[in-house]
């Protein structure tokens, strides 16, 4: 009897399977590299963990105020000596006056402070031999029309202010305007030059007369009291309007403009701010020698402003309104106190963890599943390769 060949089938369906096993075992080692590496690898990198329980803690912030800061270094204002001007080092919230009284009856006087331009005042001196007085005219502040007077009293060579605008000019009564010690007599001064800044220069005479009025003057004004603003209010008769406003540890600002009066409500419109220009309208209401209103910027003046008249300022029958006034604006000199709000972060704990531990990273269960895929891996291939021996 003739032998009938093995058929072929067989070897086929066999390969068959061992492509199918060999797929899914890739398939599987695949799907367990992907596990690998979404467990394992942030354990190995590590992650932004949450205490659980935690709560923020309060935190208090103090801001000083303005008066208990600690004030800049006194600054060195310098004027050009090609200017004829004064040299002055001056801490801030000072003002030095200087004083030029020529023999050819010109005076200027020149206001300097820290941080800011000089105010120079330019006009003319008369001499009241009897009274023992300098009355001076000023008709420029800066180069432009400004009428302003001040009297002084002469006191063993030295000015004592008596009348003035103290808007303008501060509290000069305070302020001790001595002669200069190397101070050549102004009778030897000629007029101021053109392009000098409104100076005079020295310029000798061999046929000068002495005067003993004639000379440089000079005294420093101290800053205001810490912890106020002090603002002064002048409405002159020829409806000028002048408001200073000072404070400790600051340049004192100057605002110009005019009022006008329609019965006891007065208007004032300042257009002027330290030499720029500004605008600013101030209504007021006279009440038994106050100007009382409130349509001002709160943040400057306060809520309510009430500027009381000063007792040395005189009247005017035909301007009752016209005069001097202060008011004084207490600063907050207490710390300012916030206290941040707890803001509290909680966390559920995570399987086997307790209250306020971090986290396990699962490092140790990642290896385990990872070997175990790779046995099960060899696993495979070794049943693979029995098959395909058999």
């Amino acid at each position: 009897m003739a032998e009938v060949a093995p058929s072929g089938g067989g070897g086929g369906s066999n390969r068959n399977f061992l492509l199918i096993i060999g797929g899914l075992a890739a398939l599987l080692f695949i799907g367990l590299l992907a596990l690998a590496a979404i467990f394992v690898l942030p354990g190995f990198f590590g992650g932004q963990q949450i205490a659980i329980g935690t709560t923020a803690t309060p935190t208090r912030i103090v801001i000083p105020p303005t008066s208990t800061r600690t004030p800049p270094p006194s600054a060195t204002l310098v004027v050009s000596p090609d200017s004829g001007g004064p040299t002055a080092t001056l801490a801030p919230g000072e003002r030095k006056v200087v004083v030029q009284v020529g023999a050819n009856n010109a005076v200027t006087l020149t206001t300097i402070q820290e941080g800011k331009s000089p105010v120079v005042q330019e006009g003319t001196w008369n001499l009241d031999t009897a009274a023992g007085r300098l009355v001076v005219t000023f008709t420029l502040l800066n180069g432009k029309p400004f009428k302003d007077e001040i009297v002084f009293e002469i006191r063993e060579g030295s000015l004592v202010p008596v009348t003035y605008n103290r808007a303008l000019h501060g509290d000069l009564n305070s302020v001790k305007i001595e002669r200069s010690g190397d101070s050549t007599p102004l009778n030897q001064l000629v007029p101021a030059l053109p392009g000098n800044g409104g100076f005079a220069r020295p310029a000798l005479q061999a046929t000068a007369t002495p005067e003993p009025v004639t000379g440089d003057y000079s005294g420093t004004l101290p800053p205001v009291q810490e912890g106020i603003r002090l603002m002064i209010l002048y409405l002159g008769t020829d409806s000028s309007a002048v408001l200073g406003t000072s404070e400790a540890g600051a340049a004192t600002t100057l605002q110009f403009g005019t009022w006008t009066s329609q019965g006891d409500k007065v208007t004032v419109t300042l257009t002027e701010k330290d030499g720029a220009p500004f605008e600013e309208t101030l209504t007021l209401e006279l009440t038994d020698g106050k100007l009382v209103g409130t349509t001002t910027d709160p943040t400057t003046h306060g809520a309510v402003v009430q500027f009381t008249r000063d007792p040395s300022s005189p009247t005017s029958p035909d301007s009752p309104a016209a005069g001097t006034y202060a008011m004084t604006l207490a600063l907050n000199t207490t710390p300012i106190a916030i206290t941040a709000t707890p803001i509290p972060i909680t966390a559920t704990p995570m399987p086997g963890t307790e209250t306020n531990e971090l986290p396990s990273s699962g490092l140790g269960e990642d290896l385990l599943l990872l070997f175990g895929g790779g046995i099960l891996l060899l696993g495979v291939i070794f049943v693979v390769r029995r098959m395909r021996a058999t």
